[in-house]
């Protein structure tokens, strides 16, 4: 199976962030929860990115919005903060 040179990079940078999300998790020294969340996040953002690329589905460098994805009929997630 031949793959995408696009897929590829998409498919590399992906990687990346899962080294770094994995990185700081094992840190017990001033950990930081955030950033393994937002990078095993892009981790998986980029995994899929190289998946529509791979399937020729238009994909934006950046500002990618998974809204895409949504039911027009559903209303979209709101955050709400949590009281400490």
């Amino acid at each position: 199976m031949c793959v995408r040179n696009i897929t590829l990079e998409w498919v590399n940078k992906a990687e990346e962030d899962a080294a770094v999300a994995e990185r700081e998790s094992r840190v017990r020294k001033r950990p930081s929860p955030g950033a393994v969340c937002y990078h095993a996040q892009q981790c998986i953002e980029k995994y899929l990115k190289a998946v529509l690329q791979e399937m020729e589905r238009q994909v934006r460098p950046l500002g990618f919005s998974l809204g895409i994805f949504s039911h027009p009929h559903t209303q979209p997630f709101r955050v709400q903060r949590v009281a400490r």
